[in-house]
């Protein structure tokens, strides 16, 4: 996880407030992190979303069909 948090301090990322959610005897990990954006900045800058990342892989997957 502190890889994780190293990699989005680099992108402007602080962390806020972390805390620990028990259920059924199981610890769930939480982070907030927050980011300042000036005009022209990318919230998502540094890293790809689920729907990005489906994206790709349906891009590269019809491009070997060429």
């Amino acid at each position: 996880m502190i890889d994780a948090m190293n990699h989005m301090g680099r992108f402007g990322w602080e962390l806020e407030q972390a805390y620990v959610v028990t259920t059924n005897g199981q610890n769930v990990y939480h982070w907030l992190l927050s980011k300042y954006i000036d005009d022209g900045d990318s919230i998502s800058e540094g890293f790809r979303t689920k729907l990005q990342y489906k994206n790709e892989v349906m891009d590269n997957d019809c491009s070997d069909m060429k």
